[in-house]
Formats: C-alpha cells, sequence, structure tokens
C-alpha cells in the first residue's frame, strides 16, 4: 500500500501548502517523526490532534524562529508605508498580503562614491521599487535600475546605469550630486528611499536544499510546544503508572516538579540539542553587528 503520508520525510514533500510555497514541516512529520510513539488522542472523548493544530504549531515555531533570528524563509513582500500620512498608496494591488516596512533617511556621509542602504528585512529574494524623494516629500527619481543587490546580507548598493557617454559625468563625483544641484547644501533628512521588495526563499525546497538544519529547529521547536499542551492535558506531573491484570485496576503516582511533564524526557533532550545548534548556528544567520 502507498505510503500517502506528506513531507520530506516520506519522500512526498508537500508543494502546495502555504499557497503553493511549501511546507518545511509537515503535519504528518511532527505526528510520525517528532511526537513518533505519541497517541495525540485525548483520554475519554477520544479527539484527536488535527491536521490545522498541527499546523498552528509548525507556523508558531517557524514564526519564532525567524524573529529571534531577523532572517526569513518563507517568502513575503515588503511595501514601504506612505511618506505622507493618512494617505493611502494606491499602487498596490487589491488582496495582495504584505508586511509594511519604514522609509530609509538620507545621509551624505553614508554615500562617498554610491548610495548604499541596509534593508531591515532579509535575504532579498528581489527589489520590487526604489524611488528617491527630496527633503519636501517630492519624488527626484526611481532608481530601482540602479540597484545592486546583495540579496544574502539583505543590502543594496545604488550607482546610476546609462550609456558610456554619461560616464565623464559620474567619474569623481560622490552620489548625491549625480544630478546637480538637487540635494545640494543638504547633508541628510528623513524618509528620503521607499524600498519594496522580497525577502525569504521562493519555495520550502529551496529551504530544504541551502539550510537542512532549518526543518529540525522547526520540527524541534513544534514538538516541545505540542508535547507540553498535549502531556499537562493528558496526564500533568506523571511520575509512574501500572496495570495490574488480576484485578483489572490502574495506578498512576505523580510528582509535584513542575519540570516532570508526561513527556518530560522527550522535551529535555530536545531543547539540549537547540541549544547546541543555536550556539553554533546563531552568527551565521544573524551576522556579526560591528
Amino acid at each position: 500500500m502507498a505510503d500517502l503520508r506528506k513531507g520530506y520525510a516520506f519522500k512526498n514533500p508537500d508543494t502546495l501548502a502555504n499557497d503553493g510555497w511549501g511546507a518545511i514541516i509537515t503535519p504528518d512529520e511532527l505526528r510520525y517523526v517528532y511526537a513518533f510513539g505519541t497517541p495525540l488522542e485525548a483520554p475519554g472523548s477520544g479527539h484527536q490532534y488535527t491536521d490545522e493544530q498541527l499546523w498552528w504549531y509548525i507556523d508558531t515555531a517557524l514564526g519564532l524562529l525567524e524573529l529571534d533570528l531577523s532572517y526569513h524563509f518563507m517568502k513575503r513582500r515588503v511595501r514601504c508605508r506612505p511618506l505622507i500620512h493618512n494617505v493611502p498608496r494606491t499602487d498596490i494591488p487589491a488582496g495582495e498580503v504584505y508586511d509594511w516596512d519604514d522609509p530609509y533617511d538620507y545621509r551624505i556621509e553614508s554615500y562617498p562614491n554610491f548610495m548604499y542602504l541596509k534593508l531591515r528585512e532579509r535575504p532579498i529574494i528581489s527589489i520590487l521599487s526604489v524611488k528617491w524623494y527630496d527633503p519636501m516629500g517630492n519624488l527626484i527619481r526611481e532608481i530601482t535600475d540602479w540597484a545592486k543587490p546583495n540579496y544574502k546580507t539583505g543590502s543594496v548598493e545604488f550607482y546610476p546605469t546609462g550609456s558610456l557617454g554619461s560616464l565623464p559625468l559620474l567619474m569623481g563625483s560622490a552620489f548625491p550630486f549625480v544630478i546637480p544641484g538637487v540635494l545640494e547644501g543638504w547633508r541628510s533628512y528623513p524618509d528620503a528611499f521607499a524600498v519594496d521588495y522580497e525577502v525569504g526563499y521562493e519555495k520550502a525546497a529551496d529551504v530544504w536544499r541551502l539550510h537542512k538544519d532549518i526543518p529540525s529547529v522547526v520540527g524541534k521547536l513544534a514538538a516541545i510546544n505540542l508535547l507540553n499542551d498535549f502531556g499537562d492535558g493528558r496526564t500533568a506531573a506523571l511520575a509512574t503508572s501500572s496495570v495490574g491484570l488480576s484485578g483489572l485496576s490502574e495506578s498512576f503516582s505523580t510528582t509535584m516538579s513542575a519540570t516532570n511533564a508526561m513527556y518530560g524526557a522527550r522535551i529535555n533532550e530536545f531543547l539540549k540539542e537547540l541549544e547546541k545548534w543555536w550556539e553554533r548556528n546563531k552568527l551565521k544567520y544573524t551576522g556579526m553587528v560591528l
């Protein structure tokens, strides 16, 4: 009989989940790999965890990991907030799902030869648009075609593009004066650059291919929360249990220690493994602040 379970563990990845992005970890992998041997069924009622409930644990684990690392895995679109308060953007397609980001300030000392922006989210998938505004909020130029992104680090450098005939104008001149006189006398001002971009990875398969440690981290984080909730709901602080066949009796003994959860041994082992992973790999994703 064919195995219909979804997930890389079963050589049957779910490529349709999350609106076609795919799944790093599936409910079947959480149920049969990370919680293996645990009947996820409520005593008495017989109610079982649904896929929707397990998706909640997976999505929460992935979101917390992205937050802690300041690094995105699931693809998402980032749009710049309107520069003028209470004036909505009319160029965003209806129904589009996106996150807001704030504009970036202009500082002449940051641009000795060309402009450099460190975007707040990473890694970059693509730069959708970059618009440069003057101190009064007027559009100077859309400079999307000037963008030279470093996709992994989330930084973007800008330098004008054009024909060889424009080269003498650019040689030896600092970036702010490529458009002569526009910003002369201005060394800094807020909300100069509005950037729309996409971050994360195009598909879950790319995460599996490039970051084979991340699915395991997400699975263990999700399993810790799942087993904590399920263990407490099933039998909190269980120490020992026994069943007597002769008298058809059953007995349990409990402990007052809050750490002795029903699945405490597995939870503690996952925690130790995650701590080791964090020590070895955190800087690979968060980077080092200088």
